[in-house]
């Protein structure tokens, strides 16, 4: 029975949840009881989680911190750069970046601060023009690996809109500073 908890410990530490066997009604019994009650646990709330990712529309990634290898996506984030989840997990993120400066220059900010919250990057998707997103990381364990969970989201209509704004102010200012006439505006209540 010690090599039947020992056993059970040892596929708790490498995350397997399979159910142990024991045949006494005894004490050791009981403890083998609560471990499998805590496994399916486990194991609901993982189901539950991955239900979450995979259902939100948000992209999310998580890569290991030694190399940006992407471990594992939710399909918003596939999406997001034009691969299936097949074709996307096991490549670095890096590959998306069109600045290959931008890993540096956020995990600085993920030093300093813990966590980045809205670092905005251009992103290369595998076809189409390169998407403006703002970025936050976290960093987590995953598979036993130091990893980090990253969500994004598309920034490129706002960037867009904010472009013509400044455009428009510019003709603006250019007609006002190139009129000989005095121009007031005035707001009307």
């Amino acid at each position: 029975t010690v090599f039947i908890l020992e056993t059970a410990t040892q596929q708790m530490l490498k995350g397997s949840l399979d159910e142990v066997e024991l045949d006494s009604r005894d004490e050791l019994a009981q403890v083998v009881r609560s471990f499998n009650k805590v496994a399916a646990s486990l194991r609901e709330s993982e189901e539950r989680l991955r239900a979450i990712a995979e259902a939100t529309p948000v992209p999310i990634v998580i890569t290991r911190i030694s190399d940006g290898q992407i471990l594992y996506s939710n399909p918003a984030a596939a999406k997001f750069v034009g691969l299936s989840l097949e074709e996307l997990l096991g490549r670095a993120a890096t590959e998306f970046y069109t600045d290959a400066a931008d890993r540096s220059r956020w995990f600085e900010v993920l030093r300093e601060q813990g966590m980045v919250n809205g670092y905005e990057m251009r992103v290369q998707p595998t076809i189409g023009e390169p998407i403006w997103a703002a970025l936050t990381i976290h960093t987590v364990t995953f598979d036993s690996k130091p990893c980090l969970l990253s969500t994004f989201y598309d920034l490129t209509e706002r960037r867009r809109a904010e472009a013509a704004i400044r455009e428009s102010e510019e003709r603006f200012r250019a007609i006002a500073e190139s009129t000989p006439i005095p121009i007031a505006i005035a707001r009307l209540h």
